[in-house]
């Protein structure tokens, strides 16, 4: 019984990672352009956040403390 299970697995797992390979590479450069927007929008984020909170950045707050 044991037997029946381990071999069945072995199949379905190296199908697996020959399926998704594919995908992977074209998935790759659609995120990179989203990534560059979404780093941009953090940034303006976080200038205003550490100005109201200065105690979220502590590495900022000591220096200037």
């Amino acid at each position: 019984e044991a037997a029946a299970p381990a071999e069945a697995a072995a199949p379905a797992e190296a199908a697996a990672p020959a399926e998704p390979a594919a995908p992977a590479e074209p998935a790759a450069p659609a995120e990179s352009a989203p990534a560059e927007a979404a780093p941009a929008e953090a940034a303006p984020a976080e200038a205003p956040a550490a100005t109201t909170t200065n105690t979220d950045s502590g590495s900022e707050g000591e220096p200037t403390a």
